[in-house]
């Protein structure tokens, strides 16, 4: 399997700034080519603030991979902040008093 280097990653490792964009309103695979383009380092596919399908959305992400555009990421750690970010205290920090820095 193919290893794609973590742009993003480095670049924060190494004391840089790493851009990227949130995907909206963008539904074709042609916005991956567009921020590879302006040098983004990464895309964040937003699928709760629109009405994008998984199907689109995976056809962009496979687009995104092809110009090298998509990084890599430990799954688990993916997994874990994104079980914190999704649910309301006491078992993750979603919600008003998380977001004031109330402990949950």
């Amino acid at each position: 399997m193919k290893v794609i280097a973590n742009r993003a990653k480095q670049r924060i490792l190494n004391g840089e700034l790493a851009l990227g964009m949130g995907l909206r309103q963008a539904r074709t695979v042609d916005i991956a080519q567009i921020a590879q383009s302006c040098d983004f380092d990464w895309l964040f596919i937003d699928m709760e603030h629109n009405s994008m399908s998984v199907d689109t959305a995976a056809q962009i992400c496979q687009a995104a991979l092809a110009v090298g555009e998509i990084r890599g990421a430990d799954g688990g750690q993916v997994a874990r902040v994104g079980f914190h970010a999704l649910r309301f205290g006491p078992l993750g920090g979603r919600g008003e008093p998380a977001a004031c820095g109330a402990p949950v």
